[in-house]
């Protein structure tokens, strides 16, 4: 997928320092797209600007916002509003609702701001413009998978479904245009709960979670499908028990 000349493009990355943001991230810059990366922790989202800066050349903006806060989103909104997104990576970390205390109202209105509304808001602000130029990418990450329902995750299980749904039901809408629009699941791992424990680098824990493929590979893969025009990509990997009481699948 190249950079059409004369036209110097912006992606929009969220939760950009986690699971497969990184590698969306440079993705995209090696193919010469300016960056809007966010995220929670801000010195994560700083120090992947940095690098990716360094390494590539291109305009990389960083934004720490927390997504499931109406300020968080304020904030981005104002960053992109006078900004032509040309690609928007959705990837929100999923959270352990059990931790968290799932049957919590506000816990769960929270989840849901993150998870649901967000993304709806975000596509909906992008698109307009996209549908103008009839041009452009939308790509929502599922994490741990959509393809079957997880065996106990109550309200992540619903929230996943309806990202999944939502992208079929816009992919669908937008056949007969340019816009491409995609719903990736890798499988187990890459968010913020799913990094497995024990003495091992972060770089090999995020291997051993995509199967000992590079998180790098399942972005190269998922953008082949794209060019496609193929609504989903799965990554198949082998089943995984990685949180107490609970396995995920994909593919």
């Amino acid at each position: 997928m190249e950079q059409s000349e004369n036209r110097s493009k912006t992606a929009l990355i969220t939760g950009a320092a986690c699971g497969l943001g990184p590698a969306y991230a440079e993705y995209f810059s090696k193919i010469g797209y300016s960056l809007i990366l966010t995220g929670r922790d801000k010195k994560e989202i700083r120090s992947l600007s940095d690098r990716i800066e360094k390494s590539s050349g291109v305009n990389v903006t960083a934004l720490s916002a927390d997504l499931s806060d109406r300020k968080g989103l304020s904030a981005l909104y104002r960053q992109i509003d006078f900004v032509s997104i040309d690609a928007l990576v959705h990837n929100a970390p999923v959270e352990d609702e059990d931790a968290l205390g799932w049957a919590n109202t506000a816990e769960a209105k929270r989840l849901m701001a993150l998870e649901m509304n967000s993304s709806v808001s975000l596509t909906l602000s992008v698109l307009r413009r996209m549908i103008n130029r009839n041009e452009g990418i939308i790509i929502n990450v599922i994490p741990e998978g959509s393809v079957r329902f997880a065996t106990g995750s109550r309200l992540a299980s619903s929230y996943k479904m309806f990202i999944r749904q939502f992208t079929e039901g816009l992919s669908t809408q937008l056949t007969d245009t340019e816009i491409r629009v995609q719903a990736i699941c890798p499988g187990p791992g890459g968010t913020i709960v799913g990094l497995i424990g024990g003495r091992q680098t972060r770089k090999n824990r995020l291997r051993c979670i995509f199967g000992g493929s590079e998180p790098c590979e399942i972005v190269e893969s998922a953008m082949r499908d794209l060019e496609q025009k193929k609504f989903l990509h799965t990554y198949s990997i082998k089943r995984i028990s990685f949180t107490k009481g609970n396995e995920y699948f994909a593919g």
